[in-house]
């Protein structure tokens, strides 16, 4: 394999050598200050790496696709800020000494994000933290670590602090493979992939030292800790049915619903919870008039998905939507409607966890069903295409892009 570096594109770089750059260069829809490594090159990481630190470097670092690969044994990569991301994809691997995932640091609020997807997407690294971190902390603060669509990763010591979260889509077994959890008071979250097979027993997590203290959720199956490990057992086989239809469902349950009028379907995972508690849950998608409602305050994006459900239990919800490709996961919005006493409305959330996968599906946690009836899942248009003319004014204004965005060359 082809090793390369990155380098500067200047920002007083002609338009002609800025058309040339955007046509010659591995497609990849990322804007601002990211470094980006793909079309199966390999990138030898040489000095730790800091995101989100300053506003003039780098505040996402993406490897994506077979063959692509980052290798920086010897060195760190800390994620600082709610600009900061790490996307591992399709295929890609990477391998460094220690990946920081902090949320907070000094007395700035921040969320920081790593996003492993894909089948053969592997991450190594001797360890891996995610978690709230500096002195005088405020705010709301928080890091998330998601595994999906058959991704792996491989750890030495494994720490999720109070504020952290760990989402994985189970897809099968030793998905996550640790030798020491050092630290795990943050909520690791377990999500049945809709493949999983019913009346199964999966490990999706491998480690010697016992998950008998690990904060654990799960949705659409229930989770047993070992002194050794841990089981994730989907009991029950997924049902299907249509919108308005009243599904009879116990903790772990799993549905599919279709809207046959629009094609839209809602994967539901309830959250498995001890016990054989029944339930009834009954789901509807969002008119037009109800999604240009909540659109309203914001004419710039769409509505990818908007559903009603009446589930009236003390309980969260993991559900999967279809959001089409191409979707810009750092920049989704999240609302939620609420129905009380007070009145009702619509309320911006930002999910515990979500994860956005090659396939275009999105998988979040709800918050607690007691207190809300509906979501709306904003983002992009995914049929949106640039005119000519726009791609021409995008080619003169990206002289100035292209002098803040880093990418392997």
């Amino acid at each position: 394999m082809n090793s390369r570096k990155y380098r500067m594109i200047p920002g007083f770089a002609v338009i002609s050598l800025a058309l040339l750059l955007m046509l010659a260069q591995p497609a990849w829809a990322a804007t601002g200050n990211d470094i980006v490594v793909d079309d199966g090159f390999v990138y030898d990481q040489t000095s730790d790496i800091y995101l989100g630190i300053s506003p003039s470097g780098p505040t996402t670092v993406t490897v994506q696709g077979p063959g692509s690969a980052w290798n920086g044994p010897a060195h760190r990569i800390y994620l600082y800020s709610s600009d900061s991301w790490m996307h591992v994809l399709g295929g890609a691997t990477m391998n460094i000494d220690s990946l920081m995932a902090v949320s907070f640091i000094g007395d700035r609020a921040s969320v920081a994000s790593v996003r492993l997807d894909g089948a053969g997407t592997h991450l190594n690294a001797n360890k891996v933290h995610v978690e709230a971190s500096g002195s005088g902390e405020s705010g709301q603060y928080g890091a998330m670590l998601t595994l999906s669509g058959g991704a792996t990763l491989t750890t030495k010591e494994l720490a999720v602090g109070g504020q952290g979260r760990l989402g994985i889509k189970v897809t099968g077994n030793n998905q996550l493979t640790v030798e020491s959890l050092n630290g795990m008071f943050g909520t690791t979250f377990l999500i049945a992939d809709s493949t999983l097979a019913s009346g199964k027993i999966y490990q999706p997590i491998k480690s010697p030292t016992g998950l008998l203290d690990v904060p654990v959720k799960t949705f659409g199956g229930v989770w047993t800790a070992y002194l050794n490990g841990g089981s994730f057992s989907v009991l029950t086989a997924m049902q299907t049915g249509q919108t308005g239809q009243a599904f009879q469902m116990y903790w772990g349950d799993r549905v599919v619903i279709t809207d046959t009028a629009t094609g839209q379907k809602l994967t539901y995972n309830s959250e498995g919870k001890n016990g054989m508690a029944q339930f009834q849950a009954t789901f509807n998608v969002l008119s037009q008039a109800e999604r240009d409602v909540v659109r309203a305050p914001d004419t710039d994006s769409v509505v990818l998905s908007g559903w009603w459900y009446d589930i009236a239990i003390d309980a969260q919800a993991a559900f999967t939507i279809n959001i089409g490709l191409g979707q810009d996961v750092e920049n989704l919005v999240f609302w939620q409607h609420y129905t009380n006493a007070d009145g009702e409305g619509w309320v911006q959330f930002v999910p515990d966890v979500f994860m956005y996968e090659s396939d275009g599906t999105l998988t979040f946690v709800s918050n607690n069903l007691n207190d809300y009836d509906g979501f709306v899942v904003m983002g992009r248009d995914p049929a949106y295409i640039p005119e000519p003319a726009t791609m021409a004014l995008l080619a003169v204004g990206g002289v100035a892009m292209l002098s803040r965005r880093r990418r392997i060359v």
